[in-house]
């Protein structure tokens, strides 16, 4: 996943928005979390922000 990541940091332009479904973008903070277990669906925005650990 983390190649993916680079790839969107890298190439995608402002305000575009990714739909991962199945399997989050583990270093990048979702802006929304719908539903949950295997239908649990993650919106990201560009400029994507990584995650905040404690």
């Amino acid at each position: 996943m983390e190649e993916v990541e680079q790839k969107f940091q890298r190439e995608l332009k402002k305000d575009c928005t990714i739909v991962a479904c199945r399997f989050p973008l583990p270093s990048i903070a979702p802006i929304k979390t719908i539903g949950e277990g295997v239908d649990t669906v993650w919106i990201y925005k560009t400029p994507l922000s990584k995650n905040k650990t404690i």
